[in-house]
């Protein structure tokens, strides 16, 4: 049987961490976790929440 782009798994991790990479253990497990899955032929895309400035809504309906 032969795969199909629209076959593949698709994951998006995000990471909420404050920590850096080197010393988070979240990063380690997720990263362990996301490894197996490119070892069974999902694609893999990490966010990292840290590198976002997310305000609190303010319910002013602009979105």
């Amino acid at each position: 049987m032969t795969r199909t782009k629209e076959d593949l798994m698709h994951i998006l991790a995000l990471n909420s961490s404050p920590r850096d990479h080197e010393t988070s253990k979240t990063e380690l497990v997720l990263q362990n976790f996301l490894e197996g899955a490119k070892r069974a032929g999902a694609s893999t895309e990490t966010l990292y929440l840290r590198d976002y400035k997310i305000k609190h809504c303010l319910g002013c309906y602009g979105c």
